[in-house]
């Protein structure tokens, strides 16, 4: 599972409503990101792909979501490079992970 929940626990203190509700946020936030970049990656528009997966890669960090913080980094550095070939795979990986963790969600 994406989620590391030791880290959630520490995050929310032990609340898991609280643990819910940073985890739903994170979600909705992840899939604006994931929008975003579908859009830059069409535009060609490699500093705000770049920038974007970023963000994505500090916000994942913070929840303890490391599989989506290694892709993101890997998309910030593919940016930065001006080379976007494969981020087509890393972004349905994206939103394969942001789907398991709504199925997560609806059964906590």
């Amino acid at each position: 599972m994406a989620v590391n929940l030791d880290r959630l626990q520490e995050i929310s203190g032990g609340d898991r409503e609280f643990e819910r509700e940073i985890l739903q946020a994170f979600v909705e936030d992840a899939w604006v990101s994931l929008n975003l970049l579908k859009n830059f990656l069409a535009l060609n528009d490699y500093s705000a792909f770049s920038n974007q997966a970023h963000q994505l890669k500090g916000s994942s960090a913070n929840m303890g979501l490391t599989v989506i913080q290694n892709i993101a980094l890997e998309l910030d550095t593919k940016g930065q490079q001006q080379n976007l070939y494969g981020t087509e795979q890393d972004l349905e990986n994206i939103e394969k992970i942001l789907n398991e963790l709504e199925d997560y969600l609806s059964k906590i």
